[in-house]
């Protein structure tokens, strides 16, 4: 059936349904008054710029403009992205996103490299503008990127593993050189405790924070997960394993094979060690004559079989 284009009394229904305090019709509001399109604009325009209006409703506003390829559009999330409440800046520069490369007169890219820069904005709105500049070429934004990245990493809480790693679970996308010093502050904090559910504890963050690595395709800390394998006497975290089989490469494959030798009574983590490497050398396209496939199939009898 075709999509009837909505009336202007359809419209002054779906803009009421915005209003309301229910997330699930607001959401069908949104879908709604996207499809209406033209009909809809200047109302929802009107909504965006309204102050006075609750910052759920402007929110719910703004994502309607997502889909509007209309340079108004752009226009009223530039406007919206200098609101001091976080959530209606933060749905402002999701609909400024698609037109930073696009932007003619580039005044998309000021709002936002402006946002990055301004360090009288809340952290978290700078930093979804920094996360939008890397959609850019990096040599637009590399000098920005780097002179603010450092400043607006969020800073890990090691007071305790747990904390750790339910901050880990909402902060996967952190930058690189946080995850890493998390991942060596985790290694510290494993070697001084004095507990063996302590030192477990901090085992379990840095297996965690090696996974959410590996999920991003990162090599950053693979000597680290090399050397947990190397000095394994009992079975690793399975994170630790999936991050092996995702970015491992050939010179993991001894130390999977000394953590195979050494954990002989758990036949279960032994083969998922061994499969863990021989995902490795098919990845690698490594063949029985490579080096380090001789070396291991050599001094392991039966590991890469």
């Amino acid at each position: 059936m075709a999509i009837r284009t909505s009336s202007a009394r359809d419209v002054e229904a779906l803009l009421l349904q915005l209003r309301s305090p229910v997330v699930i019709e607001r959401d069908a509001a949104i879908a709604r008054l996207r499809i209406a399109g033209a009909r809809a604009r200047d109302r929802i325009l009107a909504l965006v710029a309204d102050t006075s209006t609750v910052s759920d409703v402007r929110v719910a506003a703004l994502k309607v403009i997502e889909a509007l390829d209309d340079p108004a559009a752009r226009r009223a999330a530039i406007t919206a992205a200098a609101d001091p409440d976080v959530s209606v800046a933060m749905a402002a520069l999701h609909v400024l996103r698609p037109w930073l490369a696009r932007d003619e007169d580039t005044s998309a890219l000021e709002c936002v490299t402006g946002l990055v820069a301004d360090e009288t904005r809340p952290a978290d709105v700078r930093r979804a503008a920094l996360e939008a500049l890397s959609e850019l070429p990096a040599h637009l934004t590399q000098p920005l990127v780097q002179s603010v990245a450092a400043q607006l990493a969020p800073n890990p809480p090691l007071d305790d593993a747990a904390t750790a790693v339910e901050w880990l679970a909402h902060h996967e996308e952190a930058p690189l050189g946080v995850l890493h010093d998390l991942l060596s502050q985790a290694r510290e904090r494993q070697r001084d405790a004095r507990e063996d559910v302590q030192r477990g504890a901090w085992l379990a963050l840095r297996a965690s924070a090696h996974a959410v690595l590996a999920r991003r395709g990162s090599r950053i800390a693979l000597y680290d997960a090399r050397d947990m394998f190397e000095q394994a006497q009992s079975p690793l975290p399975l994170d630790l394993l999936v991050a092996m089989r995702t970015i491992g490469d050939l010179s993991c494959l001894e130390a999977l094979a000394r953590a195979w030798e050494a954990i002989a009574e758990d036949v279960w983590w032994r083969d998922q060690v061994r499969d863990a490497a021989i995902a490795i050398v098919a990845r690698e396209k490594a063949t029985g004559r490579h080096a380090a496939v001789k070396r291991v199939r050599s001094k392991w009898p039966g590991f890469l079989e």
